[in-house]
């Protein structure tokens, strides 16, 4: 009987080290950190995420492990690679004036990365075409402090009930987003991101004036079994890198 489980084991070993060996590399594209103000970023700059969804936890995690000039080198997780790749990390570097991501690896912490091909979005053939999606509701502004552990941040809070039309469906949403200039990672804003968010929120009804500065320091949408909630558990200023180019 000891004699078979040990070999049940070692079947089972085996097993698990084929499915790992068979996962496809991990995708990267140069747009990957886009969404991203990287120009605000120093060494060290650290921020980690919870999300809970349909009964499912998992854990995104960014750092700024270094900037050499004109290049921001970031580290990452989540739970795509997780679930492919568990315990592996993301480490690409970015262009600090267009945030394109330039070149990346990948592999476990302490150990010497694998160099990945980073996908480059084509370009639009003329102007690039305008979404149809609509939104109309009503929201919500006030001032927010959230703990994160041993910090307090100040956030702007907005809750909406929203309903979003594209392709001639509606999509009756709600959700409430706490925004925090403090944080790492902010969200990229410009004339042109503002102009179109704008544009696309020209009907809702506020009541205050709506932000949306900064990064996400906690998200809720959904009600019931489809209530999704995205948390900051933590952030700092000491991150170090640990993939190996």
């Amino acid at each position: 009987m000891r004699k078979m489980t040990v070999i049940c084991t070692l079947v089972l070993a085996l097993c698990a080290s084929m499915a790992s060996a068979q996962m496809p590399d991990p995708t990267v594209s140069d747009m990957s950190m886009s969404m991203y103000d990287v120009g605000s970023l120093k060494a060290g700059d650290w921020v980690e995420y919870e999300t809970e969804a349909y009964g499912q936890k998992y854990s995104t995690k960014y750092a700024c492990v270094g900037v050499e000039g004109d290049v921001i080198w970031i580290e990452y997780s989540d739970a795509g690679l997780a679930m492919m790749h568990k315990g592996s990390v993301i480490l690409v570097s970015v262009n600090k004036g267009d945030r394109k991501v330039t070149k990346a690896w990948f592999g476990k912490p302490g150990e010497k990365g694998k160099e990945l091909k980073v996908s480059v979005t084509p370009k639009p053939a003329g102007d690039p075409p305008k979404s149809d999606m609509k939104m109309k509701g009503t929201g919500k502004v006030s001032k927010d402090k959230l703990k994160v552990k041993d910090k307090e941040l100040d956030c702007e809070k907005l809750e909406m009930d929203i309903v979003s039309t594209m392709g001639g469906k509606d999509y009756p949403s709600k959700s409430t987003t706490w925004y925090c200039e403090s944080l790492p990672f902010k969200y990229f804003q410009d004339e042109a991101t503002k102009k179109n968010s704008d544009e696309m929120m020209k009907d809702v009804k506020w009541d205050g004036k709506p932000e949306g500065k900064g990064a996400v320091a906690r998200q809720e949408s959904g009600e019931g079994p489809a209530k999704s909630v995205m948390a900051c558990v933590g952030c700092g200023t000491d991150a170090k890198a640990t993939l190996q180019k």
